[in-house]
């Protein structure tokens, strides 16, 4: 049969059928379904990631650079979500789906979108912008990339034609197009998104840090509510600890050696004032204003008050030695506004 009526006849058999699907608890692989009319029903979170502006990337780097950034993109997206038992099905070079299935899928879902933040940040982009500020095309750019993930029921069916890598299992449903969308919204400071459905069924490790302190927020996106999250977390990823929110704008250092899967969060730049004592003397608020007594410790400050509460991760220090130049900066603007 000629190629013109082989692919029109190949089309009015798949129109004029009826679809046999059966329902699945496992991720098929290609083998597993047949390419004809069956297909297999599966509830699944689905994780996309993607480079942004990867072509402005690619079109100034030479062939070969451009390569191990793919290759090295691969390598962590692939380690991480096998990790967290989840598996890769669609390789789109900038981009990669990830599938989960099975009990507690969308916590390891979340899971895997947090260590594929710490990855991105603390990895990939410091080996890329060493290459950026070296290009002349690429000098202001920072490397970036969005995650999105969502819930719902898939049908899988198989698609192409006969003979190998002819083939492949295509995921219908709105799960995977929807994650992908979520992986395009930017934010300045915001990596993930993730949908409702995922954001209700996940477990609270993955949902509040362990402090209590919310991990994702929920905005309006097209009318619609989706939850965006600033966390990351190092593999291995203890459940019950804090992940550090991201902040690309600060040099981040340790000024204590942080837990192995903690990412550090404060500059090691020390204050000038040795105590909250000292800090009240410099302010010149008792000059202005009454006397204040200080806060007799940094953890009745950070009970007592919002503004400087949110500038502490995970906990409020001991002492201003372990205070961040920026967490300084609140603490002193807190006592001139009294």
């Amino acid at each position: 049969m000629a190629v013109k009526e082989d692919v029109i006849a190949g089309v009015d058999a798949f129109f004029n059928s009826t679809y046999t699907t059966t329902k699945g608890l496992v991720i098929p692989n290609v083998g597993d379904i047949g390419l004809s009319t069956e297909g297999r029903e599966l509830e699944v979170s689905m994780l996309f990631i993607d480079i942004r502006r990867s072509t402005t990337i690619v079109d100034a780097f030479r062939r070969k650079t451009a390569a191990k950034m793919y290759q090295s993109f691969l390598l962590g997206v692939s380690k991480i979500a096998r990790g967290n038992l989840g598996e890769l099905r669609s390789f789109n070079g900038d981009g990669v789906l990830v599938v989960f299935a099975g009990n507690n899928k969308e916590t390891r879902a979340v899971k895997t979108a947090l260590q594929l933040s710490w990855f991105g940040v603390h990895v990939l982009r410091p080996k890329l912008q060493s290459y950026f500020a070296k290009n002349q095309q690429l000098a202001n750019l920072e490397f970036d990339f969005g995650i999105g993930v969502d819930t719902g029921t898939v049908l899988v069916v198989r698609g192409g034609i006969r003979g190998e890598n002819n083939n492949d299992l295509v995921w219908v449903g709105n799960a995977a197009n929807y994650a992908a969308k979520l992986s395009g919204l930017r934010d300045e400071n915001c990596h993930s998104f993730i949908s409702p459905a995922t954001y209700n069924a996940m477990d609270s490790c993955v949902k509040t840090s362990g402090d209590g302190q919310a991990m994702w927020e929920s905005c309006r996106w097209n009318e619609e509510t989706v939850y965006r999250g600033n966390w990351l977390a190092a593999p291995p990823y203890p459940l019950m600890k804090l992940p550090v929110p991201v902040r690309p704008k600060l040099q981040l250092t340790a000024v204590r050696p942080p837990s192995p899967a903690i990412l550090p969060v404060r500059a090691a730049t020390p204050p000038p004032a040795a105590s909250l004592a000292a800090l009240f003397r410099t302010t010149g608020a008792p000059a202005r204003r009454p006397p204040l007594s200080p806060p007799p410790s940094l953890a009745a400050l950070f009970a007592a008050n919002a503004p400087v509460r949110r500038s502490f991760l995970p906990s409020p220090p001991q002492s201003t030695q372990e205070c961040s130049p920026d967490l300084m900066s609140v603490l002193m603007d807190y006592y001139k506004d009294k």
